[in-house]
């Protein structure tokens, strides 16, 4: 186990042998004691997401500069040096965007389980560390061929796959149960500030010759994200009792709510994983609809957008950035304040932790649905169809404190392998959507096939809205509960036992008691 004595005690070779003496003498110096270790990290994630997107989605609006398709272009006299001279078509381009997903769902489950096993900094750090080094590789692997691009893209999904299973395990670990709405919420916002960065800069980038064009877009984002992840390492720990600087009083409120957390690395104490109990679990499923609802409006609108901004509503590269974020915008102000309105309902009693995670998952999934099929409505006519995918995009950002944070109220230990498990079904739509919009639009770009696919993700939020609302649980799992009450027996046992020993281990016999007697009598 991963306590406070065992972390503090001064004969541990381990956390206090001279050089990690050193280190954690230099880090408490940098330190900021007036902000709370949880808060410090929930900081450090929330920037970590702003990289993770970024390198996400700079492709998305990358790739309307790389093409060169000199008639979708609404100045074609001027068409400057900076748009490349690739000539991909509509089904191709699909394939592109969607090949990150296929790494990305080949990693979540194993993602998950490191997380356990290894601990969620070190693999959160790692994947972003990974993915910037091959963003600044994209526009060489773009020039040599296209399966090296979709290569390239493949690995930087299986990179990231663990991105979400990891900072839900961290989260596991820190979130107080009153504080996780709140501290999920901040810290998966970074994703949307991320997006909203890279749609307004990429545009700004990829239409300046002076800049560098579209391949300066991958160089400044990699290079961003490979920083951070340096940074990352350095300041923050797996869980509170790890600390260097955590207060007495932080420490002591974190274990009083979700208990001791468990060292990834002291396995002789680390239970089974109980992967049965897991899959049969009825609320995990509710999550999975969920997941999979979400993740097809976010994923296949990131990716997909840009396309329709310019190819239908005839926006040039810098509007298409600047337009395209106006949804992701109004994403990430529903993000921010859907995590204090749930803890706050749940804290005032106003509503139970279930009925609170459905009601917030409801507004983020059920009420998109009308939008959604007026998008399909609105015609040509910009300003309403903004408006009206600003409203059906941004209402999603509830889901955060509906199925996301869900995780953590079924079973708290297990919340980054259950995340793995929900967001590897969510992954697929990420592959799918894009496919499904170029076998739409290949060669026929109409607003008629985009209706067609605007119905469909109509169709896919209130299945996922419909499902969680009748199966989602709010408080721990029977299962977990059971698992909990084992543990703590185990614990008692061996606690005992160690007693026991201490106890055998100082009796001294009667007959060296009574030498002993003699002895000290005979003393002058």
């Amino acid at each position: 186990m991963c306590t406070s004595s065992e972390t503090r005690d001064t004969d541990s070779l381990t956390e206090h042998s001279p050089l990690k003496q050193s280190v954690r003498s230099r880090r408490e110096k940098g330190s900021c004691d007036c902000v709370a270790a949880r808060h410090v990290l929930a900081i450090w994630g929330f920037f970590g997401f702003v990289n993770l997107f970024t390198l996400r989605v700079d492709l998305s609006v990358s790739l309307v500069a790389m093409v060169n398709n000199s008639n979708n272009h609404i100045n074609n006299s001027n068409q400057s040096a900076q748009y490349g001279n690739f000539t991909w078509g509509e089904g191709t381009q699909g394939i592109i965007l969607g090949s990150f997903f296929c790494g990305y769902f080949t990693t979540q489950i194993p993602g998950g389980w490191l997380a356990v096993v290894v601990g969620g900094k070190r693999l959160f750090g790692l994947g972003i560390m990974v993915t910037s080094l091959l963003t600044l590789f994209t526009p060489m692997a773009a020039s040599f061929s296209l399966y090296a691009l979709i290569a390239v893209r493949v690995l930087e999904g299986a990179a990231q796959g663990i991105a979400f299973p990891s900072m839900h395990t961290l989260l596991g670990k820190w979130a107080p149960v009153w504080e996780r709405s709140r501290l999920v919420s901040f810290t998966y916002a970074g994703g949307q500030i991320g997006t909203i960065i890279t749609l307004l800069m990429t545009g700004i980038i990829c239409d300046s010759s002076t800049l560098g064009g579209w391949p300066s877009t991958f160089y400044i984002f990699g290079a961003a994200g490979f920083l951070w992840s340096i940074g990352w390492m350095i300041f923050i720990y797996d869980c509170p009792a790890q600390h260097p600087r955590i207060t007495k009083e932080e420490l002591k409120y974190i274990e009083d709510s979700i208990g001791e957390t468990s060292s990834p690395f002291n396995s002789s104490k680390r239970t089974p994983i109980p992967w049965r109990k897991i899959f049969l679990c009825k609320g995990l499923w509710a999550i999975v609809a969920a997941h999979m609802a979400a993740d097809w409006g976010c994923f296949t609108m990131m990716t997909c957008l840009p396309q329709f901004m310019k190819k239908i509503l005839k926006f040039d590269l810098k509007q298409d950035g600047i337009i395209s974020s106006l949804p992701y915008m109004v994403l990430f102000l529903t993000n921010t304040i859907s995590g204090p309105a749930a803890d706050y309902i749940r804290g005032r009693g106003l509503l139970s932790t279930k009925a609170t995670r459905k009601l917030m998952n409801s507004i983020g999934l059920l009420v998109p649905v009308g939008f959604m099929v007026s998008v399909g409505y609105a015609g040509h006519n910009p300003t309403l169809v903004i408006a009206l995918l600003c409203l059906a995009i941004g209402l999603n950002g509830f889901t955060l404190a509906g199925y996301s944070v869900n995780h953590l109220d079924i079973a708290p230990k297990y919340a980054g392998l259950m995340m793995s498990i929900s967001n590897t079904f969510g992954t697929t739509t990420g592959f799918i959507g894009p496919a499904v919009v170029g076998a739409l639009t290949n060669h026929n770009e109409t607003m008629a096939e985009w209706r067609i696919f605007f119905f469909i993700t109509a169709g896919v939020f209130a299945t996922g809205g419909l499902v969680f609302l009748f199966l989602s649980e709010g408080e721990p799992a029977a299962w977990y509960h059971e698992l909990t009450v084992q543990e703590e027996q185990k614990k008692l046992a061996v606690n005992s036992a160690a007693d026991d020993k201490d106890q055998k281990a100082i009796y001294i016999p009667d007959k060296y008691r009574r030498i002993g007697r003699r002895a000290i009598r005979s003393c002058p």
